[in-house]
């Protein structure tokens, strides 16, 4: 389980990371592309956070819903 929440952590600061850089670049494929790899990391993080029995957030946004 700790290793698992590590992961998660780690994760959701790649998603952090990627999602706060992408107003710095000016070339729009840059942009998309860390758009693409946050998403990557958001994946990671939900698949850990329910292997470690943890629920969605209340708030997230869910599109189609």
């Amino acid at each position: 389980a700790d290793v698992l929440t590590l992961a998660a952590r780690l994760e959701l600061g790649a998603t952090n990371a990627y999602l706060g850089v992408i107003p710095a670049f000016k070339d729009i494929g840059l942009g998309q592309l860390a758009a693409r790899l946050a998403a990557d990391e958001t994946m990671h993080w939900t698949v850990l956070s329910q292997a470690l029995g943890k629920a969605l957030p209340a708030g997230a946004l869910s599109f189609g819903a």
